[in-house]
């Protein structure tokens, strides 16, 4: 297939610069400043109408490539040498620096990240479980905002593909009505099979913003004159847009999106030369906006975890926003900028040549830093294999009555933490889902006929972290071992602890224990409401809202059970009474 097309020549528009640098400043002030700038999140739709712009152009430009490939390649290198390279150094990079910061009950979590954004698969939703690690490391992913790459990425995957078969099979003068129907097609599929997280997160959800951007560049073509109407709409246009990014209270995203997104596409199609948009700093803003949205993330979690101290801003804050502002022109002007050489530049231009090398150079350039990426990523679990202990009687491959010096114990521990959410899977669980640990489980390798019991072990994280010793203490009585483990949800009470997922929780526990109706029941959860004081006109016990909710779901779960019920701590008390007796032994 013989591939050729026009479009007329392309100039560079600093007005389309001066967009992204009030996409990129809307975004900051969103992640920065959420309470602030509640709405800042709309940057990411005006990136991806900007970015729709961009494919149509790239795709309708002049060519005579002789083979569908050929053409579907070309527009493959023009699009990821300009992104990969910086984004998998970026990875590695902010990697490196989050493993010393972290807790090490956030280290699985940030691996299971990290693979997901070197693949560009960020934007899919994760499991309860893994949320709920997340919220042990306060909440903090580096690679969250990697999500939006992850929708154009995967756009771009099939774009050249839809393209030519628009290109094959449509009327040329019906791409526009195509990529309307298209559009329509994707809005309706967001706004009514899916929830709000898919909305935002899904490539399928957002192929309508990049069809307002293919819609409006071929509409580019025609000859649009400069009328008074028109410079009312874009100057109307640009200042609600400012207004509602302002404006320090969120409106309705059902009602926002669609409004930002045809108002990017309204201002890209009328504002070619538009001095404001023009304006020399906010055209640098927007030259520098992917340093800058790859960068100030990792400089924004290192600020939450170590030099926020539970504030929402500090001078810290202000700080660090600048310096990610400086790292990310230093990675523009050294690393990611293409210029020519000339005199007054030649010292500078020796780092400029990152998008000067031949495609065969970025291509290796590329995949060396994806290995990097890789290696960092999976350090730790080949460190495991190498120094594997073999067969032994004990699966960490330590002996019985072993010293160890407080070094050792210090570097095992850590070892060890890594892998929390890891240690949670049973080897003897049948899951029932997808999800991971923190679901439920029917334990196998029991003696059905002349098991005695029926057994389940309820609640929280540390109920499936106790499963091992559960099962290896009960499986010789057993006939069944049910375990049903929920992400930090109390199965008694859900006072103030994440009530959106904990409330209805409540009762998913008693479902569940009235479906298998055990002989004996083991609660085990870490406690969290319980430890509140008492409210300000409560005296006694009896009259406290928290032990009284916990009382009532006690007896709705008990009302199953067949014969006892435990509660257990989550972890071993100490005998009082026998710590003097340790130093004698």
């Amino acid at each position: 297939m013989h591939i050729s097309f026009y479009s007329p020549p392309s100039t560079k528009r600093s007005d389309l610069q001066g967009l992204r640098g009030l996409a990129i400043l809307s975004v900051l002030g969103f992640h920065f400043l959420p309470k602030t700038f509640p709405n800042g999140y709309l940057g990411v739709d005006q990136f991806f109408v900007l970015s729709g712009f961009l494919m149509s152009m790239l795709l309708r430009k002049p060519s005579n490539h002789s083979t569908v490939s050929s053409f579907v390649l070309r527009f493959y290198q023009r699009r990821l040498k300009r992104i990969v390279p910086l984004y998998f150094l970026v990875i590695s990079i902010s990697l490196v620096g989050l493993f010393y910061f972290v807790p090490d009950s956030g280290y699985e979590s940030i691996v299971k990240s990290g693979e997901r954004a070197v693949v560009f698969w960020s934007n899919q939703e994760r499991s309860k479980g893994e949320d709920y690690f997340w919220m042990l490391c306060k909440g903090i992913d580096p690679f969250t905002h990697m999500w939006s790459l992850s929708v154009e990425v995967q756009f771009y995957l099939i774009i050249p593909i839809l393209y030519l078969l628009i290109l094959r099979f449509t009327p040329s003068d019906s791409k526009i009505q195509f990529f309307t129907l298209l559009a329509l097609g994707s809005y309706f599929y967001s706004t009514v099979f899916c929830d709000k997280q898919q909305a935002f997160n899904s490539m399928r959800a957002r192929i309508w913003q990049f069809m307002i951007g293919m819609i409006v560049n071929i509409e580019s073509e025609k000859e649009i004159k400069s009328r008074r109407d028109e410079k009312l709409v874009k100057y109307g246009c640009l200042l609600t847009m400012l207004w509602i990014i302002g404006y320090p209270r969120e409106f309705p995203d059902l009602v926002l999106r669609p409004f930002f997104t045809i108002s990017t596409g309204i201002l890209i199609l009328l504002s070619s030369g538009d001095s404001i948009l023009s304006f020399p700093i906010l055209t640098y803003i927007g030259d520098i906006s992917y340093s800058l949205y790859l960068i100030h993330w990792p400089f924004y979690a290192y600020w939450k975890l170590v030099l926020s101290d539970g504030a929402e801003m500090n001078w810290y804050l202000l700080t660090v926003f600048l310096v990610s502002v400086v790292v990310s022109v230093i990675c523009y002007e050294l690393f990611e900028k293409s210029v020519a050489l000339n005199s007054r530049k030649i010292l500078t231009s020796c780092f400029r040549w990152y998008l000067k090398l031949p495609n065969k150079s970025i291509a290796f350039l590329s995949i060396g830093l994806f290995l990097s990426s890789i290696f960092v990523l999976e350090y730790n679990r080949v460190e495991d294999w190498l120094t594997s202990p073999g067969v032994g009687a004990r699966l960490d491959g330590l002996e019985n009555n072993q010293t160890f010096s407080f070094e050792k114990v210090t570097k095992l521990h850590r070892k060890w933490s890594l892998y929390d959410y890891r240690n949670l899977y049973a080897p003897t669980c049948h899951y029932e889902g997808s999800i991971g640990p923190l679901e439920a489980c029917s334990h196998t390798g029991l003696d059905e006929e002349n098991g005695k019991y029926r057994f389940m072990l309820l609640g929280n994280s540390w109920a499936a972290n106790h499963a091992r010793i559960f099962y290896d203490e009960c499986k010789g009585k057993a006939k069944r071992i049910y375990q049903y483990a929920q992400a930090g949800c109390d199965p008694l009470v859900s006072h103030r602890y994440d009530l959106e997922l904990c409330v209805p929780e409540l009762d998913l526990y008693i479902d569940q224990v009235e479906k298998e109706k055990p002989d004996y029941l083991f609660l085990l959860s870490r406690m969290i409401d319980i430890g509140d004081p008492l409210p300000p006109n409560v005296t006694s016990l009896e009259d406290d809202p928290i032990f009284q909710s916990m009382r009532r779901q006690f007896h709705r779960i008990h009302e199953h059970v067949k014969k006892r019920m435990f509660v257990l701590n989550p972890l071993p008390d100490i005998d009082g009474t026998k710590v003097a007796e340790f130093p004698k032994k």
